[in-house]
């Protein structure tokens, strides 16, 4: 199985390796220093959820933070007493359609048990707590925890929540939680998990309307202008054309990664030094229908403001809804 936080194939100019300290992302990595300065307890095991909508970073931030511990780096909270370690990590990836029986096999099959699909629901529990203790870890993550609410009903979904309350209680191993939106619906209706929480406000899309959101947005820009390494500067950070890719990747910054990947590509096709506007409304073109709605291309229109006022932005990813 790969690891979590092997990016070894990834090429050197790879976009992939481009992260950002922002103050969205700050906030979260001190959740997550909150949550290993907590002492445990007998009985109540503590998480954190990292929620936000498709596409956002939930699940690079959590891998940026892992790198972080394992290199002992905190200067995201410069001048202030943190110490970061190495982490022994468990990272399950849950599937679509997971229910109850289904949460402890996967879990199994993380933790490399030998027959991680065979035996009783009750038994592959107590082998989950078992091997995660036996194991050491520090941290347990389940990513696409939003997949428990997709069940098809609400008792199934308290079976899940309970199930991964179990897990952390009995082995007072922190856990984070990453979803989408939709989880938090799971941690309000379940205050057994909801309450051994560390609070942690959910990402959200960059925002042109948001003037200080829309800022953050540029800096990011700025890094990525870096990463590409064009001969010639595509002034991305630029305030026209950074409207633009906020409106062309919905202020989703996944998807952000792969517009200006796919348009580096498309540069160099056409020899350009420079991601100019005809390269990236064409690569727009190219990839808007596999994304999500877009109601039109931001690089096709002369007055951006005038087009949001026609059409709307009318970003909409599949899994928002």
């Amino acid at each position: 199985m790969r690891d979590f936080l092997d990016t070894g194939d990834l090429p050197p100019d790879s976009l992939g390796h481009v992260f950002v300290d922002t103050l969205e992302t700050k906030a979260v990595f001190r959740g997550l220093d909150d949550l290993f300065a907590s002492p445990r307890t007998p009985t109540n095991g503590r998480g954190i959820a990292v929620l936000g909508p498709p596409r956002c970073g939930k699940t690079l931030l959590v891998q940026e933070y892992l790198r972080r511990c394992m290199e002992g780096d905190a200067e995201d909270r410069e001048g202030e007493d943190v110490v970061r370690r190495p982490l022994k990590y468990l990272y399950v990836r849950l599937q679509p359609g997971t229910r109850l029986a289904t949460i402890a096999s996967q879990t199994l099959h993380g933790l490399g048990h030998p027959a991680p699909f065979a035996g009783k629901h009750h038994a592959q529990t107590h082998a989950v707590v078992d091997m995660i203790g036996e194991g050491a870890y520090d941290v347990v993550v389940y990513d696409e925890v939003h997949h428990l609410t997709s069940s098809d009903t609400r008792r199934v979904r308290d079976n899940g929540s309970h199930w991964l309350t179990l897990i952390m209680d009995g082995t007072r191993c922190p856990m984070v939680l990453i979803g989408y939106d939709r989880f938090s619906s799971i941690l309000r209706e379940n205050g057994f998990l909801g309450g051994r929480l560390v609070p942690a406000d959910p990402l959200k899309p960059y925002s042109s309307g948001d003037p200080q959101s829309f800022d953050t947005f540029r800096f990011v820009l700025q890094s990525f202008e870096e990463a590409l390494g064009m001969p010639v500067p595509s002034g991305l950070s630029e305030p026209d054309k950074a409207a633009r890719l906020l409106v062309a990747c919905g202020g989703r910054l996944g998807l952000l990664e792969n517009l200006l990947t796919n348009a580096r590509q498309e540069a160099r096709r056409l020899r350009h030094s420079a991601l100019t506007t005809e390269v990236l409304a064409a690569t727009v073109d190219r990839m808007r229908n596999s994304w999500g709605d877009l109601s039109f291309n931001p690089f096709q229109v002369p007055d951006l403001k005038a087009a949001i006022r026609q059409y709307g932005e009318g970003f909409r990813l599949p899994e928002d809804g």
